[in-house]
């Protein structure tokens, strides 16, 4: 949908609400008017017919008190006729108060009224107080009974004056209220008419579609894709709402797709990733477990040096590449008394001893290759070296190290080892090396043991 919107809502509404609004000013305007005038028009003058009869009846029955009072000469009539006064005098302050409502005339008249109630109260003052009823007679007839005449006939000229008043008041209202209750009729059938379709204008073209885009909203979840699309045929806001929820749905379908191909592509890359590191590893254990096997081959059990065929490869290999100025030297190593360390602490034991003489080995000779021969026969190889006594020191210290006690279970023997040293000097054949080795080695035993011998300074 697309344009501009040619049903808007927001204009209905605004119209609705203003013909609604209008209407009920209107309607109010006529009620008021009908209110206002009837109080003005009607009710002021009926009120004021009811005070201005109300002071002449009360008057009436104030003159007649007097008149039995003047007759009768009983002070008794004296007293209701007061009384009858205050009842003319409160309904003559109730007129005197609406005087304002009338013309200029009735108000002149009901002024000139009051000063003569004010007169005729003052003379009941001195009837009270007189002690002789002849001149209280006099006081009441020559003077009272005049003033509640004149009082009564300018009642009942104000009488003919306000229901000329009210007469001419009621037919100005008559003449407009007509006009005003057709008007007051007709803005309230449109009033309530404007206030059912405003009802049904918000539930059937605001409130049911926003119902239905929240309802179609509510399921908006992974199943998205499986929705039918909102209508979206309504040239208006809430159309071009509908309008904009299918877009989305159509943008998110489209960026499910992609995820789920996405996902698919990740999951095939990720096995494929699974599967070479699995492959892998497989090759690294196979690899290991190669080294492990070949390190097993190559090596003592006990003391992880070098097996006698390793270390006599290493050797020969040394013989087969030596070049002319190549230089080496062969230890052999023998633990003295190593049969009186498994007879007095155990073979457990002697392993022990075994391992600390494999330890020592690798401490001193650092950059040299070390192999056990079998039993307590220990071998070294140094490829290089600087002289003949950097040789011996190597002896000498090894000899040091292992010039210690060694207890085990709360026994002890004392370890010692036996060294013999041959160089490669015109040697050609690793057997005669080892030979001069074994030679200077038998050199060391004879000659009491823990110490070490060079071949090639021997006797």
């Amino acid at each position: 949908m697309t344009g501009s919107i040619k049903d808007s809502i927001k204009k209905k509404t605004a119209f609705v609400l203003s013909a609604t609004i209008t209407l009920a000013a209107v309607f109010l305007f006529a009620l008021l008017y009908c209110i206002v005038g009837y109080r003005k028009n009607i009710q002021f003058f009926s009120d004021s017919y009811y005070y201005i009869s109300n002071s002449s009846t009360s008057l009436y029955d104030y003159k007649v008190s007097m008149e039995q009072f003047c007759e009768q000469q009983d002070y008794s009539y004296l007293y209701e006729a007061q009384g009858k006064f205050d009842e003319a005098e409160k309904a003559f302050t109730d007129l005197y108060s609406r005087r304002f409502g009338y013309d200029g005339d009735v108000r002149t008249v009901i002024v000139d009224m009051q000063d003569e109630y004010d007169t005729i109260d003052k003379y009941m003052t001195v009837i009270e107080q007189s002690q002789i009823k002849e001149q209280a007679y006099g006081i009441y007839n020559n003077t009272i009974s005049l003033y509640v005449t004149d009082i009564r006939d300018s009642l009942d000229n104000i009488s003919y004056d306000v229901w000329q008043q009210g007469n001419s008041a009621y037919s100005k209202f008559a003449s407009g209220i007509t006009v005003v209750q057709v008007i007051a009729i007709i803005s309230f059938i449109g009033l309530v008419a404007s206030s059912i379709y405003s009802v049904y204008f918000i539930r059937n073209r605001i409130v049911a579609p926003v119902v239905n885009a929240y309802e179609w909203t509510r399921l908006f979840k992974d199943g998205y894709c499986e929705m039918a699309d909102l209508p979206a045929v309504r040239n208006d806001e809430v159309g071009r709402l509908e309008e904009a929820f299918n877009i989305v749905k159509d943008k998110l379908s489209q960026a499910n797709a992609l995820k789920a191909q996405y996902d698919e592509a990740m999951e095939r890359i990720n096995t494929e990733e699974q599967y070479k590191k699995t492959f892998v590893q497989q090759l690294y254990a196979e690899k290991r477990d190669k080294e492990a096997i070949s390190t097993a081959a190559k090596h003592d059990g006990l003391t992880g040096l070098y097996n006698r065929r390793t270390f006599d490869g290493i050797v020969e290999d040394f013989f087969n590449k030596k070049r002319d100025n190549a230089r080496g030297a062969l230890y052999l190593i023998d633990m003295d008394n190593f049969k009186n360390v498994n007879d007095t602490l155990g073979h457990l034991a002697g392993d022990d001893a075994l391992k600390l003489l494999a330890g020592a080995m690798r401490i001193v000779f650092t950059g040299a290759y070390l192999g056990r021969y079998g039993g307590d026969e220990f071998i070294a190889f140094v490829p290089a070296f600087k002289n003949e006594d950097e040789l011996e020191n190597y002896a000498a210290e090894l000899c040091k190290k292992m010039n210690t006690r060694f207890e085990s279970n709360r026994k002890y023997v004392n370890l010692s080892v036996s060294v013999g040293i041959a160089i490669t000097d015109n040697i050609s054949e690793y057997s005669e090396l080892y030979m001069k080795a074994d030679k200077a080695l038998y050199y060391s035993k004879e000659n009491g043991r823990n110490q070490y011998k060079l071949e090639s300074r021997m006797e």
